[in-house]
């Protein structure tokens, strides 16, 4: 069985801008650096699928993919999450926009012919997690402010990636295939 996941790949520009922030945030206890190898916006979890089905899935994408267009998400800004008392998480976002939601839902609609029962957002935030946050991380010392932006994101591809645990619990994602998306629109 392979755990499954779509997303989209961050161009080495954005990622550099993106570990340029985060290398002003000061160490503390807690915090759970995600590598810059590891940065995606994931658009959906397809669970764990047997390795006989993947030239099914990749198919299906591909196919259902193939019309739609590419496009660019412009950064809105670093936040935690979720909103609150306790946030987990340190996350990039990008702001939504139509063709964003558009291809959200063909992935939706394509995922759950291939594995039903997912759950998936009524209304998905597109963001990157960049750190993962234990109890006790006081986000009062942390200045969201410093990073500045984040230049657009041009969504042209959709990668299928697998994720992967080595012996020691490390994650890494390993790309299977990747859904060229149709040129943009000028």
């Amino acid at each position: 069985m392979a755990r499954i996941f779509l997303g989209i790949p961050i161009p080495e520009a954005q990622c550099l801008q993106l570990v340029d922030f985060v290398s002003k945030i000061p160490p503390q206890p807690g915090i759970r650096w995600i590598r810059p190898a590891n940065y995606h916006l994931t658009l959906a979890f397809l669970d764990e699928l047997p390795e006989e089905a993947m030239d099914n899935v990749r198919e299906a994408f591909c196919v259902g993919l193939k019309n739609h267009r590419a496009f660019s998400l412009d950064f809105y800004a670093y936040t935690f999450a979720p909103s609150g008392r306790d946030p987990r998480m340190l996350w990039a976002r990008w702001e939504k926009n139509e063709p964003f939601r558009k291809l959200y839902e063909r992935i939706r609609i394509l995922s759950e012919q291939i594995q039903p029962n997912l759950l998936f957002r009524n209304s998905p935030i597109p963001h990157i997690t960049l750190a993962r946050l234990k109890g006790g991380v006081d986000t009062r010392e942390i200045d969201l402010r410093k990073g500045g932006g984040v230049s657009p994101l041009k969504v042209e591809k959709v990668v299928i990636w697998e994720s992967l645990r080595n012996e020691k619990g490390q994650v890494s994602y390993k790309a299977l295939s990747e859904i060229i998306l149709a040129r943009e629109d000028h």
